[in-house]
């Protein structure tokens, strides 16, 4: 969309609606992909210039709501982009990114990025993401990288596994040996009866060296 509008005339209905859903800028921006200070300024009504339809889109979908509002109290009609049906594309989910491995914790723990990808048939409160510490699966999965788990997927034999070992994170194989199955990574072996945690790994994201 190629429509501009003022932006002083919008920011008393994003705060409303970023109170109402009880999100900090902070949480809307990593939602929406807009930054915390664009915003908070458009919220105070010291954005300067003009904010494009595009971006007031992004932040409506983050709010999960339509943008129509946004529009109408600019004078303006929104009307959703007119695609064949064959060219839709998914709406992408945002998955939370950890650097620890909170399976196990007693409170919420708050995200230290986001990564999106496409809707997919398993709930996105399920899934999640984690920063990798250590070279437990190399060359598979290296330190650094992203791991993205499904807490309720079903795990078969050969999958790649993270799992919760005497409360540190492994990455592992899971392997059956005769009647037992094990958990094999470049470091050890581990039963997998003695995991308190498993998960499986259902996409690696390499991250940048």
């Amino acid at each position: 969309m190629l429509i501009i509008m003022e932006v002083d005339k919008i920011g008393w209905l994003l705060k409303t609606e970023r109170e109402k859903r009880k999100l900090s800028k902070s949480k809307l921006a990593q939602l929406s992909g807009v930054s915390r200070t664009y915003i908070m300024l458009i919220e105070q009504g010291k954005r300067k210039g003009r904010i494009s339809a595009d971006m007031l889109v992004k932040i409506a979908n983050a709010l999960e709501m339509s943008p129509q509002p946004f529009m109408e109290a600019m004078g303006l009609t929104y009307r959703e982009p007119a695609f064949p049906e064959n060219n839709l594309l998914p709406r992408p989910s945002a998955i939370p990114i950890y650097t620890s491995f909170p399976f196990h914790a007693g409170s919420p723990v708050e995200p230290v990025e986001y990564v999106y990808r496409a809707e997919v048939k398993t709930s996105p409160k399920n899934i999640e993401g984690y920063i990798v510490h250590g070279n437990c699966l190399v060359p598979v999965i290296e330190n650094n990288d992203i791991i993205i788990v499904d807490r309720e997927g079903q795990i078969e034999n050969g999958d790649i596994v993270a799992c919760l070992i005497e409360d540190e994170l492994h990455i592992a194989r899971l392997r059956r040996v005769a009647d037992e199955f094990w958990l094999e990574n470049n470091h050890a072996k581990y039963l997998f009866k003695d995991c308190k945690v498993v998960a499986p790994v259902i996409e690696v994201i390499k991250r940048l060296k």
